[in-house]
Formats: C-alpha cells, structure tokens, sequence
C-alpha cells in the first residue's frame, strides 16, 4: 500500500513537471559571442550564431532583396522568434512608421475589432540605434497569456550607395529582448554592394 501511494505521488508530480515544461517561453538570448557572417548577392551582414537565414530572395516588383531570419529554437514551447531583412532602393524605402503600420495591418488582416490600434515608441537599440516599436493586444486571448501581446520592432539605415536595409521583427512581446539583441547585431554590421 505504502509503495502504491508512493508511485502514485510520483506519478503525479512527473505529469506536473511534465505540463509545466509545455508552457510558453521567450526566445533565448541570442549567441552574440560567436556571430556568424551572411554573405550572398552583394549583401552581407553577422548574425547570432544559433539564428540562420531561411530564405533569400529578390523581392517582387523591385530589384531589391529579402531575408528571412529566424531563431533556433531549442524547444517546441519556444515562441517564434523571426526577423526579416529588406534591401531597397533608398527613394522608396518606407519609414519606420510607415513599416510598423503595415506590419500592423498585415497582422490584423480583417479583423480590425480583435486587435488594439498601435502604440508607436521610438527608442535605440543597443542605446545608439534609431528604431521604432509598435505594441498592440489580440483580444482574444486573456491579458496574462503571452500571446495577447504582440509587438514589431522596426529600424532601417542606408546601407550602400542608393540602397536602405530594413530591418524588423513582427511576434510577440514576450521576446522583445532577444529581438533587440539580434537586430543590433545585423544593424551595425549590414552592408550592400550589389
């Protein structure tokens, strides 16, 4: 009898730790110690080296290009964390407000009444990089989950002669600091030469 109530509380308490470790958490830190070097098409940046590039790509109706970047995750209760990177012709690359709305609208799509209007913040990454936040709640879900809060960060900066490099993430609050981390990295060291 002893040694049932025994294997049953330890059942129990295995289930318990078993669920807890399927929670939702952030991102990890980026590995910025050991950054790795993107190099393709005239364009080249470093990047945390547990982050890799998943697409590269001319981008439709434009000579510009686009990167799609996105964290490892070490787990499948990792939220996703994915950065993009755009090159552009300088005349018609879009401000950070005008980035930060589309990011918005895309995310809204047609259901304007389950999202919150945005609140734009500017502020610098890594204290000395001008860039943009926008935070805006999905109503659907409870104000304590994680996913209520969503948040896009935006920056850009000329990058070549006639070319600006866009650079933004659109996700969750929840990783905010391993955003920032990462798009500092790529910001400071973006270049393109086509």
């Amino acid at each position: 009898m002893r040694i049932a109530i025994a294997f049953l509380i330890f059942i129990s308490l295995s289930t318990v730790s078993y669920a807890d470790d399927f929670r939702p958490r952030a991102a990890a830190a980026p590995d910025l110690a050991h950054p790795k070097l993107f190099k393709a098409n005239g364009l080249s940046f470093q990047l945390p080296a547990d982050w890799r590039v998943t697409a590269s790509d001319r981008l439709q109706d434009t000579d510009g290009r686009g990167i799609s970047i996105e964290a490892d995750k070490s787990a499948f209760e990792v939220l996703n964390l994915d950065v993009v990177v755009q090159v552009l012709r300088t005349k018609v690359a879009p401000s950070f407000e005008g980035t930060a709305q589309y990011l918005y609208e895309s995310q809204v799509d047609d259901k304007p009444a389950q999202y919150t209007k945005p609140d734009f913040a500017p502020f610098m990454l890594n204290d000395k990089y001008p860039a943009l936040a926008s935070r805006y709640t999905h109503n659907i879900f409870n104000q304590d989950e994680l996913y209520a809060h969503r948040l896009d960060l935006v920056t850009s900066k000329v990058c070549g002669n006639g070319w600006t490099c866009v650079v933004f993430s659109s996700g969750l609050a929840a990783n905010e600091s391993a955003a920032k981390q990462g798009m500092a990295k790529i910001y400071e060291t973006i270049r393109y030469q086509p």
